[in-house]
């Protein structure tokens, strides 16, 4: 699979190349927004700083996605896990 990350302000591609099955993920430094674009783009994920960051799950084959500013746009909150009350 073929993938393209480049910046919006700068127009700089970050990174790009082929991915394979088993390839380790891809660390990439950005500054600003970013686009990020593949063959297949449903079966990649973006990580920033810890926090998973969804494709839109209409978004498929080679649509290009939008990513904010992760420095200026704050990540969604956590979901809250709801653990069962123990009995006594």
């Amino acid at each position: 699979m073929s993938y393209r990350l480049w910046e919006l302000d700068t127009h700089e591609e970050r990174a790009g190349g082929l991915l394979q099955a088993r390839d380790p993920e891809v660390r990439v430094m950005v500054r600003g927004e970013f686009m990020l674009e593949s063959n297949a783009i449903e079966n990649l994920s973006v990580r920033i700083d810890g926090v998973i960051y969804g494709i839109p799950a209409d978004s498929f084959g080679r649509t290009p996605v939008k990513f904010p500013d992760p420095l200026t746009v704050p990540p969604a909150a956590p979901a809250k896990s709801v653990a069962p009350k123990k009995a006594r």
